[in-house]
């Protein structure tokens, strides 16, 4: 009676798995094209948070960079007496 159970349970969260994958277009019959897809979904994302983080360097380099140059030309006028 008890491995029945077991069975059922499992059987119905098979089932509820692969329902909810379906629903967000995902090919459950064919398991290792699923995997290719998450794979791929992995490197996309890593991709981007990549391309973030450049951004924000960029972001940062530009900042400072263009606060040195407006304290370089401040402290050229200051000794040209400008």
């Amino acid at each position: 009676m008890e491995e029945k159970l077991r069975q059922a349970i499992r059987e119905a969260v098979r089932d509820g798995i692969q329902d909810a994958l379906t629903k967000y277009g995902l090919d459950t019959a064919d398991p290792n094209a699923m995997q290719a897809d998450m794979l791929y979904l992995r490197k996309s994302r890593q991709g981007s948070e990549e391309i973030i983080k450049w951004a924000k360097r960029s972001c940062v380099a530009a900042t400072v960079s263009g606060f040195l140059l407006a304290l370089w030309h401040g402290i050229k006028q200051l000794i040209n007496g400008v």
